[in-house]
């Protein structure tokens, strides 16, 4: 079978009249059976470089008046081919034949129901589009690109332009639709619609201060950026939510009117103590990460944004206290946030003094807290040299990478629906419960996304005695990978028996002493920053990977854009990326990384490096 080649044409100015032929002629064909006829895709938008393939919705008053037209379409030379799996958008295929010797470009001809939310979807992209000059560029660029990458597989080519057209979709639903603070002591909409979605209607109680406190908590934690992060919280009883966010390890500011509730905060809770945070009376503010809740949650934000004294702390901790380098504690290997953040200040002398990265693992062990300086201290050099850290590092500068999308836990069904909406990718990471049903989950994210290449992590949770049976089970289904299926203390097994499916240890490597020991047990290493401590030490550790014949696969906790931002220069090359830890949080931090779907651009100039 021969492959269409996919070429995108600079914007015909002729477009615009070869439609209104089109659309005159279906117009006669249909008579009242069509409501309106509208030109989508690419070939709608002016200046906007396209396949020359022009797509036409054909809208109807209900999905009852299709039989007629289905035949009136008929008497044109149009065959229905049902939905194509895009429920209520009726597909036909055939060759327009007017009974002149007119010769029509290729067309895609759909037909919808005026309610229909995929009609409401192009629409909007195409409106979108044509007003909005800089997301017409990027659009333009993201096009081309692709098709230069996938030039027969228009499969690659449409799955790779999702994440962008997602994304304007929902940029004209918002502006639709802006989220507004509610009056003070009533329930914002935003609240009501998590309520709505997430929780029986009658939790939803009328006043915000009546929401119980672990349902705030539950609310927060969902909508806040990942720590450490800093965070105003609110008074009217202070210390209420300051304490739980401190032991979640956020930079807590304690404001409130009342100095005196201050100071009886700070002494009543341990946690803001360690915190050292509080800082001054002043009105009443939630957390600044979801300022949207304010008001709903007792709040008096637009008070404070006006207050010259409060803007300029909040630079002083945002600007020059955290944009420097950024790392995730390690539960698993007893680090907690207050641990890591002593370890830290622990050496701010030695920092002052002129620390250097050569100096780090005498004084730290690999871990979060000396990944955090180290990165932090080649983007200080990077600054102070007015270069750049893959020129300090003497390497080419980086490209854009493709990265795993992670698929959360939960039953086989949610995980199967999840994938189904996350096809488009090119590489999907799941991890294992290790309970009975995980083979059952595995193989609904392989339905729901046939053509993705799968790495399952298995979190440690296999057993030596069922280990040949998992790798079995999981090479029935494709999977490309399987992260450490053996506790650490347990994966000297992994060298005596077959590997059908290539497995990578993550939990057993840290640093570039462990490779010798793991050569012969695994076939690929997830290296992680804030475990080799660093990416002084994780290039070493990649390095002797690739001397030993592993592959390398290149890893991440949940945080930021800047903790990719170090990785992404360790990423080029690697055979495995997983660095999504941004695409799974609320809100990234200002300036982020540029994601095109699954591909990262480097780190601008301003986040790192």
């Amino acid at each position: 079978m021969s492959q269409r080649t996919i070429i995108i044409e600079d914007y015909d100015p002729l477009w615009p009249s070869q439609f209104d032929n089109w659309r005159q002629l279906l117009a006669d064909t249909l008579g009242e059976l069509a409501v309106s006829i509208e030109h989508v895709g690419s070939t709608s938008v002016p200046d906007l470089p396209a396949k020359p393939i022009f797509d036409i919705c054909v809208v109807m008053q209900s999905h009852a008046k299709l039989p007629t037209l289905v035949d009136r379409l008929a008497t044109i030379g149009f065959e229905h081919h049902g939905d194509c799996g895009v429920l209520g958008r009726e597909a036909f295929r055939g060759e327009l034949s007017d009974g002149s010797d007119c010769t029509w470009a290729a067309r895609h001809l759909y037909v919808l129901a005026s309610d229909n939310e995929e009609l409401e979807r192009m629409l909007a992209f195409r409106d979108y589009l044509r007003v909005h000059p800089q997301a017409l560029e990027t659009y333009a660029g993201i096009k081309r690109d692709l098709a230069e990458r996938h030039p027969h597989d228009i499969k690659a080519y449409t799955q790779g332009k999702a994440f962008f057209v997602e994304s304007c979709i929902r940029a004209v639903r918002e502006a639709q639709a802006p989220v507004a603070d509610a009056p003070p002591g009533q329930v914002g909409r935003e609240i009501t619609v998590y309520y709505g979605k997430n929780r029986a209607v009658e939790r939803l109680i009328a006043g915000s201060g009546q929401l119980e406190r672990v349902r705030v908590q539950e609310l927060l934690r969902c909508q806040l950026p990942a720590p450490p992060a800093v965070i105003l919280d609110v008074g009217g009883g202070p210390g209420t939510h300051s304490t739980w966010l401190a032991q979640d390890g956020y930079a807590v500011h304690l404001i409130d009117p009342m100095e005196n509730l201050l100071e009886d905060a700070c002494q009543a809770f341990a946690a803001l103590s360690e915190a050292r945070r509080v800082v001054r009376a002043g009105g009443v503010v939630i957390a600044i990460g979801i300022s949207k809740f304010a008001s709903a949650l007792d709040g008096m934000l637009r008070h404070f944004l006006y207050d010259p004294a409060f803007l300029s702390l909040m630079q002083l901790d945002l600007v020059e206290g955290q944009h420097r380098g950024e790392c995730v504690p390690y539960a698993r290997y007893g680090e907690t946030m207050a641990s890591v953040r002593a370890q830290i200040e622990a050496l701010a002398e030695n920092v002052e003094a002129g620390l250097s990265q050569s100096d780090l693992p005498s004084l730290l062990s690999a871990g979060a807290a000396r990944n955090a300086i180290d990165c932090a201290m080649w983007d200080l050099q990077a600054k102070q040299s007015d270069s750049t850290v893959h020129a300090l590092l003497g390497i080419e500068p980086p490209a854009p990478v493709s990265t795993a999308f992670t698929i959360s836990l939960a039953t086989a069904a949610e995980m199967g629906e999840a994938a189904r909406q996350q096809m488009h990718r090119p590489l999907l990471k799941l991890k294992l419960a290790g309970d009975s049903d995980d083979i059952a989950r595995v193989a609904a994210v392989r339905q729901g996304a046939p053509l993705a290449g799968l790495v399952v992590d298995a979190n440690e949770g296999g057993s030596a005695a069922d280990v040949e049976e998992l790798m079995a089970r999981l090479a029935e289904l494709d999977v490309a990978l399987i992260e450490q299926p053996l506790r650490m203390e347990a994966d000297e097994i992994l060298a005596d028996i077959e590997h059908t499916v290539a497995l990578c240890a993550d939990e057993s490597c840290h640093t570039s002493a462990d490779i010798e020991r793991l050569r012969h047990r695994y076939d690929a290493v997830n290296i992680k920053l804030d475990k080799a401590g660093g990416l002084t030490e994780a290039r070493a550790l990649r390095d002797s990977a690739r001397d030993a014949g592993l592959q390398i696969m290149v890893g991440c906790m949940v945080a930021t854009s800047l903790a990719m931002a170090p990785a992404l220069l360790l990423a080029q090359g690697a055979e495995f990326v997983d660095l999504d830890g941004p695409l799974l949080l609320a809100r990234d931090r200002t300036p982020g990384l540029n994601f095109e779907g699954s591909l990262i651009h480097p780190a601008p100039a301003d986040l790192w490096g």
